[in-house]
């Protein structure tokens, strides 16, 4: 049961790892919320290009669903992907896969951030954590 668990959070680690340097290789400010469960959609979100008051559509039962899946697709076309690969959430065990891919994005030095204007908030490069 311990293994399982410390399994778990390594592949947590890993996966917030990956958000983690997407964030920064978009520029968005607050990147290191990726470790944060529930604080991670704000970069999300600004990294989307989007509103963090978009955050309230995951309140709703049904919609938050799709909302996330939609987002996904988004952050799969922000990076140049395909979004074709957001499918492989449905499929058992090939949704293994599509953790992959979101290593590859975090991770690959082949993969840009590629929205126009840049992310809704960026770093700033005055700013003292730096």
């Amino acid at each position: 049961m311990v293994f399982v668990w410390v399994l778990y959070l390594l592949l947590y680690l890993l996966i917030c790892g990956a958000y983690y340097s997407m964030f920064r290789k978009a520029g968005t400010a607050y990147a290191w919320l990726a470790f944060i469960p529930v604080a991670n959609l704000w970069p999300l979100l600004w990294t989307l290009q989007r509103s963090a008051w978009h955050v309230l559509w995951l309140l709703i039962p049904f919609v938050n669903v799709i909302v996330a899946l939609i987002w996904q697709v988004q952050l799969l076309r922000a990076f140049g992907m395909s979004s074709w690969w957001v499918l492989l959430v449905f499929i058992p065990l090939l949704d293994l896969v599509y953790i992959g891919v979101l290593l590859y994005m975090g991770y690959g030095d082949k993969v840009h951030y590629v929205l126009p204007g840049g992310p809704l908030v960026r770093e700033k490069k005055d700013h003292w954590f730096s």
